[in-house]
């Protein structure tokens, strides 16, 4: 896809069909490295609608946006705007949704991943850093608008273990979770 097909000759639909195109079997590779276990991740974790169906959206929007500040010849193919994207939902999800880890450390988890799976260790200038760039902040965009919707749907899921320690050499544990199980299986409909 190229600003100039996209937008002088209108052909809209190669904003999407450009993330089925790759430049040689490494690029292919490249981007699948990510792609396969992250939509495992996605799907598995969030749904369908989140990725494929959301994923792709943005990953043509992307396309869209990154040709806007390219010269309109310049081609754009391949999946990297929407692993990044992938990356970005993943991470911001992890960092808003899990709970008892503090903030500080999903925030540095979050930060080391980023680092060492998405920050490339040498400039190539067939690649696209802005795609990356901008897939990156939509997936960021994009995890905070799932997990608002879904707030309240995620927080239902959270479990909560209390564990509780006693010193106490008649204390019986196993009666107190069996009297606990008994309680709540009689209030069951």
């Amino acid at each position: 896809v190229s600003f100039e097909l996209l937008f002088s000759q209108h052909q809209y639909y190669r904003a999407w069909t450009a993330l089925f195109a790759h430049a040689d079997v490494n690029h292919l590779l490249s981007n699948l490295f990510l792609f396969i276990p992250l939509s495992y991740f996605l799907m598995s974790y969030f749904g369908k609608w989140v990725f494929p169906f959301f994923g792709f959206i943005v990953a043509g929007l992307v396309n869209v946006l990154t040709l806007f500040f390219y010269d309109p010849q310049v081609k754009l193919i391949g999946l990297s705007g929407l692993v990044y994207w992938m990356g970005a939902v993943s991470f911001t999800l992890y960092f808003l949704i899990d709970g008892p880890r503090k903030k500080s450390s999903r925030f540095a988890t979050a930060l080391f991943l980023t680092l060492i799976l998405f920050v490339p260790d040498k400039y190539n200038p067939e690649v696209s850093y802005l795609a990356h760039f901008f897939g990156f902040l939509m997936g960021i965009l994009s995890g905070i608008f799932i997990f608002k919707k879904n707030k309240n749907k995620f927080k239902a899921k959270e479990v909560v273990e209390v564990i509780v320690e006693s010193f106490d050499e008649n204390f019986d544990s196993q009666k107190l979770v069996s009297d606990n199980f008994n309680e709540e299986r009689n209030h069951l409909p």
